[in-house]
Formats: structure tokens, sequence, C-alpha cells
């Protein structure tokens, strides 16, 4: 358990660059289907899955893509941000998990401010936990507790 109250095994070994990546695109995969399955489920029990920016005065339809679309673009600068942890943090896994949860906390507020109904915008905060906690651990337990000299 880090610091941060999320769980990373200490006894797992960093892995390689390329495990990273393998990491995460299993990550970004799995957080994209379960994402797109709360949406789906949402939709299914008849929460209008329609939302705009914050301040428009239209909405658009939030769909399975929406989701895929979303989760794979923020599991790509997430990757971005590990590497680069990685190679300069003296902590990677740690300073990782801080940013991250810190990242999602603060992505929170879009769904929040977003011109939708309320039971919209619970789901779709809802999707960012879900996609945060499959996120996170995964590829925070392929990087290294300290990095070496």
């Amino acid at each position: 358990m880090t610091d941060t109250g999320i769980a990373v095994p200490a006894s797992v070994p960093a892995v390689t660059s390329a495990g990273l990546l393998v990491r995460a695109v299993c990550a970004a995969l799995a957080a994209a289907a379960l994402t797109a399955a709360v949406g789906a489920v949402a939709a299914w029990a008849g929460v209008p899955m329609a939302a705009g920016s914050v301040g428009a005065a239209d909405r658009a339809d939030v769909t399975a893509a929406s989701f895929l679309m979303g989760t794979a673009i923020c599991t790509f600068w997430g990757t971005v941000l590990a590497f680069a942890l990685r190679r300069w943090a003296r902590r990677p896994r740690r300073a990782f998990v801080r940013v991250t949860v810190g990242l999602a906390v603060l992505s929170l507020a879009a769904p929040v401010l977003a011109n939708a109904e309320p039971a919209t915008k619970v789901v779709l905060a809802l999707a960012h936990v879900v996609a945060a906690l499959v996120i996170i651990p995964l590829v925070a337990s392929g990087l290294p507790g300290e990095r070496r000299p």
C-alpha cells in the first residue's frame, strides 16, 4: 500500500520499457471496456446520455466511442507521464500515484461543470473514477519504487 492509499504491491519489480507500455495498453483496454459498460448500463437504465461543454447551450450524445476515446487519450498522457517520471523522478511509483490521483480528482470538474442532467453528471464522474481505479494501480505497478543512480 502506498502512502496515497492505492494498493501497489511492493514485491512487483519494475518492468522494462516495453513491459510498462504493455501494462499501459492493457490498462487502457480494461478501463475503456469498463467505462463503456458504465455508460451502456446507464443508458439502458434511462439516464439521458447527452452532455455539453461548460457554458454550452447544446448537448451532444455521449456514446461508447466517447468513453473509449476519453480513456485512450488520458491513458496516453498518463503513460507519457509514467515514462518521464521513470526517467527523472527519484521515486517514480510514488510520484506517479500522487500526480495521477490529483489529476483524477481534478478531472471530476469536467462532469460536474458540464451542461448535462444531474444523473448524467453522476455517470460521467463514475466513469472517471472507474478509469482511474483501473489505470493508476496497473501502470504504477510497473514503475520502480526508487530510481537507481
